[in-house]
């Protein structure tokens, strides 16, 4: 008898701590308890429009910043869609660790190098998770590019989920514009590291929140040969961005005890459209007139900021925040790495 119970007993722990490990920790470090500690300020100086010196200083900054993680290592192999190899990788910077997936080409590395697309995800504070196992975009991306190597982060304080597993990373969720650019080319730089002739050509895709963060990575890094950036804000300074994105605003920049120069800063950094003139990349800007998260007027505005030398191209759709132009960036990812073959091919 007392066999039984204690098997019983045994079964029902088993189930707790099953029941534990599959609940997102990545969640419940998100709280808005402290995102009026910073009311005190000047919110009219706080978010007005950077001069050209803070725009100089802060392209400086990145480009004295270090993109090195202290260690890595591959925590995981599994296969993926197409019979691809994934990797999932686990690297720390200060102590902090992060998290983020390598899928490898249909077949492997068939030629000495490989095109990489980097996929940055949105911002989702009820739920902070990118999911490798159920993600229709991820998997409408490797189906459509098997020939590339995708490389998907998890950003500071989002989880990775990968075989029913999560990877919680390290850090401030809220830091998750100018910080998140910094984790997505940190793990860039692993990848580059464990498979050093991996980018050939490097592309990044990011919806939302990584839209933003796709435009700041090519900013910072000229490797990026092309960005498709959907439905992003790019702008935090000013009174929209305030009202508009409200707690969310508040949590993301004055919830923790800053300098006010030290806020003012990471408003600026996460800002793509004051550092525009500084991509060198094509860009392709999708944006839909009905989005109701992010203003499609804001992403007018973001496309007119780009200087007109021709690299730069707009795509806006009749829908909302949530489009669905998977094929179509396929399409245009697909004709982007043809016009550089045959670029390649006049030269020689």
């Amino acid at each position: 008898m007392r066999f039984f119970i204690g098997l019983i007993l045994f079964i029902y722990l088993i189930v707790i701590i099953a029941g534990l490990t599959t609940n997102n920790p990545c969640k419940d470090r998100i709280s808005y308890k402290d995102i009026h500690i910073n009311s005190h300020l000047d919110m009219d100086q706080l978010l007005e429009e950077p001069d050209s010196l803070e725009i100089d200083s802060t392209v400086n900054t990145w480009q004295e910043m270090s993109y090195e993680s202290d260690d890595f290592k591959i925590i995981k192999e599994s296969s993926y869609l197409l019979s691809r190899k994934l990797l999932l990788i686990e690297h720390t910077v200060n102590g902090h660790k992060h998290y983020g997936a390598l899928i490898l080409p249909k077949g492997g590395f068939k030629r000495d190098t490989s095109d990489l697309l980097i996929i940055a995800s949105g911002l989702d504070q009820s739920n902070p998770v990118v999911n490798i196992d159920g993600n229709y975009w991820l998997q409408q991306m490797a189906t459509g590019c098997e020939d590339m190597a995708l490389l998907i982060p998890s950003f500071r304080g989002q989880s990775l989920k990968s075989g029913g597993n999560y990877y919680c990373s390290d850090g401030f969720f809220g830091d998750a514009f100018d910080g998140a650019a910094i984790d997505a080319l940190t793990l860039l730089n692993v990848a580059e590291t464990i498979y050093p002739t991996i980018s050939k050509e490097v592309y990044v895709y990011g919806i939302s929140r990584g839209a933003t963060v796709a435009v700041l990575m090519a900013v910072r890094n000229v490797e990026i040969k092309m960005v498709v950036a959907q439905s992003g804000p790019y702008d935090f300074t000013g009174d929209y961005a305030y009202r508009n994105h409200s707690m969310q605003f508040k949590y993301q920049f004055l919830s923790r005890p800053m300098d006010k120069n030290v806020i003012r800063n990471k408003i600026i950094s996460s800002s793509p459209i004051y550092f525009s003139q500084y991509v060198k990349s094509d860009v392709m800007i999708i944006h839909g007139k009905n989005d109701e998260v992010c203003s499609f007027s804001k992403a007018e505005e973001f496309y007119e900021s780009f200087p007109k030398n021709g690299h730069v191209r707009k795509k806006w759709k009749d829908g909302g925040h949530g489009l669905m132009q998977f094929s179509d960036v396929i399409d245009q990812i697909k004709n982007h790495q043809m016009d550089v073959i045959n670029s390649q091919q006049s030269v020689q």
